[in-house]
């Protein structure tokens, strides 16, 4: 079954401090991983056999404005689709808008979203928190120099800083 990837910061979603809450409470923090743009949430589609992991990620990082470690969540994608299909909400194929050459074609929104809507895919989330996973800076790295070697990143669209971090390696 393919999987829904959501970046997100590892320490809102894995604090101990939640433990503290009774057992049908939702923290607060990971809310600030569900930011929305005209109230869709910007997801990425993983093969079923993962082979697009790595893309997607580079994808990510190659957004970003330095190399930094990325976390993030894989959410089985039927059981997501059954949810937004409850809220009458939509997943549509949106191309992203990563400097990657190919993997903005798994890129998905969440669209359609309510606050009320948001909480509910949030705390489904949230079910998966033990299951956030992290690249760490060196493996997000050699993932850019990769792509940037092959020339599946188109450079320009590189922040600076980042273009000149990895100037200084490639």
């Amino acid at each position: 079954m393919s999987s829904i990837l959501r970046v997100v910061r590892r320490a809102r979603w894995r604090n101990d401090a939640f433990t503290q809450l009774t057992w049908n409470a939702f923290p607060a923090d990971p809310l600030g991983d569900m930011a929305t743009t005209e109230n869709a949430l910007s997801v990425w589609l993983i093969e079923r056999d993962k082979s697009n992991l790595d893309e997607v990620l580079t994808a990510v990082a190659a957004s970003r404005e330095r190399v930094s470690n990325i976390d993030f969540v894989l959410i089985p994608y039927q059981e997501l689709a059954e949810l937004i299909d409850k809220y009458n909400a939509i997943i549509s194929e949106v191309p992203g808008k990563t400097p990657h050459l190919i993997a903005n074609i798994w890129h998905r929104d969440l669209s359609n979203l309510t606050g009320n809507k948001l909480l509910a895919i949030a705390k489904y989330f949230y079910r998966y928190r033990q299951d956030v996973d992290r690249y760490m800076p060196q493996t997000v790295k050699e993932l850019l120099i990769n792509a940037y070697n092959n020339d599946l990143i188109e450079k320009n669209k590189l922040q600076p800083s980042l273009r000149e971090e990895l100037a200084e390696v490639v």
